[in-house]
C-alpha cells in the first residue's frame, strides 16, 4: 500500500513539475547536473507539499527521512528532466 501511494504522489508530483514553465525552460537551457542546481528541488518539495492533505503520512516519510528524500528526489530529477528534453 505504501508502494502504491508514492506510485501517485511520483506521478502527481512528476506531472505538476512537467507543467511548471521555469522548469521547462531551465531544462532546455542546461544540462541535467545544471538543471538539478536550479530550481528544481524547491519546486519539487513545493509539489510533495501541496500533496500533504491527501497523502500526510507519505509525504511526511519523503520529505522526513533523508534517505528517501533523496532518492525521491534523484528519481523525480531522472524523469522530469528526461520528459522535458524529450518535449524540447
Amino acid at each position: 500500500a505504501v508502494i502504491e501511494v508514492l506510485d501517485v504522489v511520483l506521478l502527481e508530483v512528476r506531472e505538476t513539475l512537467l507543467e511548471n514553465p521555469v522548469l521547462q525552460r531551465q531544462a532546455s537551457d542546461n544540462s541535467e547536473e545544471q538543471f538539478a542546481e536550479g530550481d528544481f528541488k524547491d519546486a519539487m518539495n513545493r509539489a510533495v507539499y501541496d500533496r500533504e492533505g491527501r497523502f500526510k503520512d507519505k509525504v511526511e516519510r519523503v520529505l522526513g527521512d533523508e534517505k528517501i528524500h533523496a532518492g525521491f528526489t534523484r528519481i523525480m530529477l531522472e524523469m522530469v528532466y528526461a520528459a522535458l528534453q524529450r518535449a524540447l
